[in-house]
């Protein structure tokens, strides 16, 4: 028995358009990236269910309202904008980037947080784990971009680390885009037990 692949399609920019919400406006609602908006209203990335109730409930509709009858009702982004969404899907799974290394006994993470300053980003570091959170206002004004390929939007990423760090010695940095984040390494003691 063959089954052929279910095709599910999203009005969601007609939905966005008709309110007349930005793609940066609905990300900021949805708490969301706006490279996730873009991949949602393309139909290459399908939302979680507590996502799709969440756009149902900002559009006041059901979930089976929220789809599209066709396929011709995304077309013209799908063939117009594949390059473009093929790197958002990417984006809404680890966004922002990071770089970990390891720089004698401290771990250095750094991310690429261009258009962002520094009342807007949040960092805690756990013993395992670091937690960076962006929370950004959308544009009230747009104004009128000829080309906008540097965007920002609200995040929220955990990044697991390989080591066990010290959260009270950790710093973090802003400077020029780029969020450091400074993390010395535990040194594990070693006990030699006896064995009665």
């Amino acid at each position: 028995m063959n089954l052929k692949p279910i095709t599910i399609h999203l009005r969601i920019k007609d939905l966005r358009k008709d309110q007349l919400l930005t793609q940066e406006a609905l990300a900021d609602t949805l708490g969301i990236s706006r490279q996730s908006i873009i991949a949602l209203e393309s139909g290459k990335y399908l939302p979680s269910l507590p996502l799709a109730m969440q756009m149902a409930e900002v559009f006041s509709l059901t979930i089976s309202e929220l789809i599209a009858e066709d396929s011709s009702q995304i077309a013209e982004n799908s063939s117009q904008n594949i390059e473009q969404d093929q790197h958002a899907i990417s984006d809404c799974i680890s966004w922002p980037r990071v770089n970990l290394k390891k720089v004698e006994n401290v771990l250095v993470m750094q991310a690429n947080l261009a258009g962002y300053n520094e009342k807007e980003i949040d960092v805690e570091v756990g013993n395992y784990k670091v937690q960076i959170k962006g929370k950004i206002k959308p544009d009230v004004d747009l104004p009128t971009y000829y080309l906008r390929e540097i965007t920002a939007a609200s995040f929220d990423r955990v990044v697991n680390l390989p080591l066990t760090v010290i959260p009270s010695r950790s710093t973090a940095n802003f400077e020029n885009g780029i969020l450091t984040v400074k993390m010395p390494i535990l040194k594990h003691k070693v006990r030699k037990l006896k064995v009665n």
